[in-house]
């Protein structure tokens, strides 16, 4: 399991050590995203590592970035959303407390999501 958190997304960094801490011990990465790109250059490590989850602890815009990376992968997608509107998170009813949203990752509970590309541009 790759995590990879945008502490971008929230600015309440104890919340978010928080959330890390809640993480399960077996977590091997936990990267932080800290300029622009970031993410997508994780999401291709873990590809390249063949993860089985990739684990988003951010926004709208972070899923965005990586999205691409993930659909030319084989890893699942998870999301724990600490954004501002999280409407990704939101359409696909992950938990919107992140303490319920790691339970749900933990539980391995999945769903299978349509993807559109449009112009290069990946949609859920």
């Amino acid at each position: 399991m790759l995590v990879i958190c945008n502490p971008r997304s929230n600015r309440d960094f104890k919340a978010l050590h928080d959330i890390i801490k809640s993480l399960p011990a077996s977590s091997p990465k936990i990267r932080v995203v800290g300029a622009p790109g970031d993410a997508a250059a994780f999401a291709k490590e873990g590809i390249g590592r063949k993860e089985e989850v990739i684990v988003v602890i951010g926004g709208d815009g972070t899923i965005s970035e990586i999205l691409p990376i993930i659909m030319a992968g084989e890893a699942k997608l998870a999301i724990i959303p600490i954004g501002r509107d999280n409407g990704i998170a939101r359409h696909l009813k992950v938990p919107a407390k992140p303490r319920a949203a790691i339970k749900a990752i933990i539980e391995r509970r999945c769903k299978g999501v349509d993807v559109m590309e449009v112009r290069g541009e990946h949609f859920l």
